[in-house]
């Protein structure tokens, strides 16, 4: 619910021919189980929606890469700080 109420006052902001197969899009979107719901999947659909160049899979796949490789950096137990810190590097 607090994501269409984020994401649905831009889509005022477009075209309105554009705008009618968006709604429905956006919708789509969020009619989901929020429990299991990839967060990184739906922002990737969302931009979608307004740059067709977007490739969700491929981009998926990247940001699957850049977490394992921050993950294998980490060391056992890593507290928060430690956690930041490779994050900075």
């Amino acid at each position: 619910m607090l994501c269409r109420i984020l994401f649905c006052p831009y889509l005022a902001l477009l075209p309105a021919v554009f705008n009618a197969g968006v709604i429905d899009n956006v919708q789509h979107l969020f009619d989901r189980d929020m429990q299991t719901l990839d967060l990184a999947q739906v922002k990737l659909e969302a931009d979608r929606i307004i740059d067709l160049s977007i490739d969700v899979e491929v981009q998926l796949a990247v940001n699957n890469r850049l977490t394992a490789e921050v993950q294998a950096m980490l060391p056992p137990e890593a507290n928060v700080w430690t956690k930041v810190e490779v994050l900075r590097r």
